[in-house]
């Protein structure tokens, strides 16, 4: 008897421990030196401007690891040889900005609870500097673009979880990002499981709205809802609404996916957009069904000399994170799935391919979407609908490459931005009649080779790139003295931007050493070395958690065949009750 009481109140005890593990609190870390980044957040926009000038070299693609050819299994024609992409777009996914002042409880609480759940705590570095891993991406990027010989990429698609504890300011930081680096191409965003739900999960986002409701995370309803998810706040913030983040203004993004400046050689239709895509519904007038979160356009890029191709793609967005459940997985409304018919059948034109991208793997179970109830019927009809009108589905999630053709479509997943090899898709396309030739070539950006360099501080990484003498001396005297100062030794050095403008021992030190006239050279100078600094750290974290067998390893560069078939779209007749 005493030994079942004692059970019963040993069980009891840790399910109330457990209990209180799951709320989510702003609070400052324990080495606040070290975790806490002066103004990122308090004033995101001055943060991002030290960066605005920095330029990369580009996109570094493993050359030396060679394609694996995968051709399709029903026509087994080897690669052509003589591929030449009609088109080409960037591919990222799960780059999950992380806001690492929002703990569950404390800093030591939620390291202890993500050994149960591997979604809340990371490696300190790694959400520090994740703005700085995506950020060396995208100028990376342009870069690639600018210096691109012949035919340049189209557009920019992100396969969603833009944010990983589900916060405005991780939001607004993301956006800004794309906004403000990403110039020369169009980008679009699709909504992932981290986007509408705290840390990815309703059960957490639940117990968190519950126990501490004045935390302003989004989008959860606020006044109830189960847990369920509200996409539209979340599209709302693409657009060109205000929003008001601590005080500081921002406007939404504005640009155009049509803007002839930025593209000049594609067209996307409809031709008009305020939101990144999220308000591309075909004949919707109803500003409502406008905030669902799947939609579609047509991309039309000019025909190549000796193609037969028609010069359009169509493109379908579909929205895996409507009814997400306690273990992140995706599911459908039957409202989407009936869209997504109507939009396929709309599809007549028999030269042109179709192509789609969501957040989720269209796998059953563990692999990607729910089973329970009604979604394993809704699952089995999407996968229908796509084995018979989709050539080639996008996503990810999974935070790792694969590819998949089980269920009659290929299925292409990207890795994670967030966790090593930190690294993104170039998707090259060559239409050959009745083939579609893919190749997927993962890259990352450019100064990763220079590893030692970005080991040794920021005046090894300065000599990268700076010829002029004199400022590699200045950098160099700054960082030894930083160094010997008592005060200034616990912090990051890569923290030298903001905390210049917040830290008076920064700022006499940097008032000493900074020659008349060479205050903005080298505050340019540290500018790009800071960053590089910041996304190597990031890198190497990621690469402990990769040692640990957590993550996985770098991507293979792949090449599929795709035959192309088209097949009439017809609902399985005993699925479309559900």
């Amino acid at each position: 008897m005493q030994r079942r009481v004692f059970c019963s109140w040993f069980l009891l005890i840790t399910l109330l421990v457990l209990g209180g593990c799951y709320v989510l609190r702003y609070s400052s870390p324990e080495d606040a030196s070290r975790f806490s980044v002066p103004g990122k957040y308090r004033d995101i926009e001055s943060y991002l401007n030290l960066y605005k000038d920095v330029v990369l070299e580009g996109l570094y693609f493993e050359e030396d690891r060679p394609f694996l050819s995968v051709p399709a299994e029903t026509d087994g024609q080897a690669f052509s040889a003589a591929f030449q992409p009609d088109f080409s777009f960037f591919h990222l996914t799960d780059v999950q900005l992380r806001d690492e002042r929002a703990n569950l409880y404390s800093r030591s609480t939620s390291g202890f609870m993500d050994r149960f759940v591997r979604s809340v705590r990371f490696h300190a570095d790694q959400e520090k500097y994740d703005s700085a891993v995506f950020q060396c991406l995208l100028l990376g990027i342009e870069t690639h673009i600018r210096k691109a010989e012949g035919r340049r990429p189209g557009f920019l698609i992100h396969t969603g979880d833009s944010v990983h504890v589900s916060l405005m300011s991780e939001a607004w930081e993301f956006l800004y990002l794309l906004d403000t680096t990403l110039t020369s191409l169009p980008w679009f965003n699709v909504i992932g499981n981290h986007d509408v739900t705290v840390f990815g999960t309703p059960i957490l986002g639940r117990s968190a709205r519950m126990k501490d409701p004045t935390l302003g995370f989004f989008p959860l309803y606020l006044s109830g809802g189960g847990g369920y998810s509200d996409p539209e706040k979340y599209i709302r913030m693409h657009g060109p609404e205000s929003f008001n983040l601590d005080g500081i203004p921002f406007s939404g993004p504005v640009r155009r996916p049509n803007d002839l400046a930025r593209s000049p050689v594609y067209r996307f239709h409809p031709d008009s957009t305020s939101y990144h895509g999220f308000d591309m519904q075909a004949g919707e007038t109803d500003e409502a069904d406008r905030m669902r979160g799947y939609y579609s356009f047509d991309f039309e890029f000019p025909n190549g000399d000796g193609h037969s191709s028609s010069g359009k793609i169509r493109v379908i967005v579909i929205n895996t994170a409507e009814y997400v459940d306690s273990n992140a997985l995706g599911g459908f409304s039957q409202r989407q799935i009936d869209w997504l018919t109507e939009q396929l059948k709309k599809q007549t034109d028999p030269g042109t391919r179709t192509i789609a991208f969501g957040h989720h793997p269209l796998l059953p179970n563990n692999d990607g979407m729910r089973t329970d109830g009604v979604y394993s019927a809704r699952l089995k009809q999407v996968q229908h609908l796509f084995a018979s009108s989709v050539d080639v589905y996008f996503s990810g999630h999974h935070h790792r490459q694969s590819y998949n053709r089980e269920f009659g479509f290929l299925q292409v997943v990207a890795p994670s931005l967030l966790e090593y090899p930190q690294s993104g898709h170039l998707v090259n396309v060559d239409l050959k009649g009745d083939r579609m030739l893919v190749e997927i070539e993962p890259f990352s950006h450019a100064e990763m080779r220079h590893r030692e360099n970005l080991r040794r501080g920021l005046s090894a990484v300065v000599s990268l790139f700076e010829p002029d003498v004199m400022v590699r001396s200045v950098i160099s005297e700054i960082e030894s003295a930083w160094k010997e100062s008592p005060g200034l030794r616990t912090k990051e050095m890569a923290d030298i931007l903001p905390l210049w403008e917040t830290d008076p021992a920064v700022r006499d030190l940097m008032d000493s050493l900074v020659p008349f006239g060479f205050e903005e050279r080298v505050r340019t100078v540290l500018a790009k070395a800071s960053l590089l600094r910041q996304a190597y750290l990031a890198r190497e974290a990621a690469l402990d958690d990769q040692k640990e067998n957590r993550y996985f390893r770098l991507g293979q560069k792949l090449r599929f065949t795709v035959p192309f078939r088209r097949l009439a779209v017809a609902p399985l007749v005993n699925l479309v009750n559900f």
